[in-house]
């Protein structure tokens, strides 16, 4: 969101003392139109600066507009504010790069309080808890941990596990009872193909 900033003196401005209300207000929509499109040099299009307000003839109003010192016209149908090029309305680069900042950090922390960190920074604590040496073997259990101990599940919970010794198929690893045969008999094309490849 752009915004165009204003100073507490701008309505008893010298050069807006013979000006209808009218004429003001297209004034003031040719700056917001600056802002919001970040044209910073103020130059426009004559079309954007006739249509950005709802002025009855806002031809006459860039006329004054111009008569004032407030507007210079340029070649080619082309118009420009003269305040807005000394950071009279709009915001400075320092500002903006700060703007900019902010709406990332709350981006981040948005994205950070719901669980997703991919937009955190790789200095940030959330990095290192979540960054794991695979090849230590020290790295517990692998299930997440939580402060929160209603969260946690107690490993006693955990379900036991049996381990066969019964040979398996070794396309659906099922259980078999034949331990000649490495394919159980299911009738599916990928237990046929192993089937035919055991007997090649």
């Amino acid at each position: 969101m752009s915004w165009t900033k204003l100073g507490d003196e701008w309505c008893q401005m010298t050069a807006l003392e013979d000006l209808s209300h009218a004429d003001r207000w297209h004034y003031l929509c040719l700056i917001q139109f600056c802002s919001r499109t970040d044209k910073r040099d103020g130059i426009m299009r004559g079309v954007d600066a006739r249509r950005q307000s709802d002025h009855a003839d806002p031809a006459s109003a860039l006329a004054n507009l111009a008569a004032a010192d407030l507007l210079a016209i340029e070649p080619g149908d082309r118009y420009r504010l003269v305040r807005i090029e000394s950071d009279d309305h709009l915001p400075s680069d320092a500002t903006r790069k700060r703007t900019e900042g902010n709406k990332l950090r709350q981006q981040r922390k948005r994205a950070h309080d719901k669980g997703d960190h991919s937009l955190c920074r790789e200095d940030s604590p959330c990095h290192a808890s979540v960054t794991r040496d695979v090849g230590t073997g020290r790295d517990g259990t692998g299930r997440d941990k939580s402060t929160n101990s209603k969260l946690v599940t107690p490993t006693s919970t955990w379900p036991v596990v049996h381990i066969s010794n019964a040979p398996v198929c070794e396309v659906c690893l099922m259980p078999m009872q034949n331990t000649s045969l490495t394919v159980c008999a299911t009738d599916d094309e990928a237990h046929n193909d192993a089937r035919m490849r055991s007997a090649s």
